[in-house]
């Protein structure tokens, strides 16, 4: 959590890995899945970020990342909603985890 020139690529690598590439390949082979067994009346629920809407401070990395989640979701609405398959997002503020333990307040 650090601005964008403290940034190293290979965090930059792994965060697009984690939160962009992950949602991409569970996207791909579920809606593929969705299409191959015909089935009706599915949806596909991502998680983005607050922050993929609203960036903060030293969350570039992470901010960016969320908001390839909410587009990617988005798009996907648009190609997929004629083979009755709902995509949506949903981007929660802050939640109190154990990553939170060292940040200032």
């Amino acid at each position: 959590m650090h601005p964008v020139h403290e940034s190293s690529p290979e965090e930059y690598e792994k965060v697009t890995r984690i939160n962009y590439l992950g949602t991409f390949y569970g996207m791909k082979y579920g809606i593929e899945t969705m299409l191959e067994t015909m089935s009706t009346e599915c949806a596909v629920i991502n998680i983005s970020s607050a922050n993929g809407m609203v960036p903060c401070a030293n969350y570039s990395l992470y901010s960016s990342t969320k908001a390839a989640v909410i587009s990617l979701t988005r798009a996907a609405s648009l190609d997929y909603a004629k083979h009755d398959i709902t995509c949506n997002s949903i981007s929660p503020g802050v939640v109190f985890t154990d990553i939170y333990k060292n940040l200032a307040p």
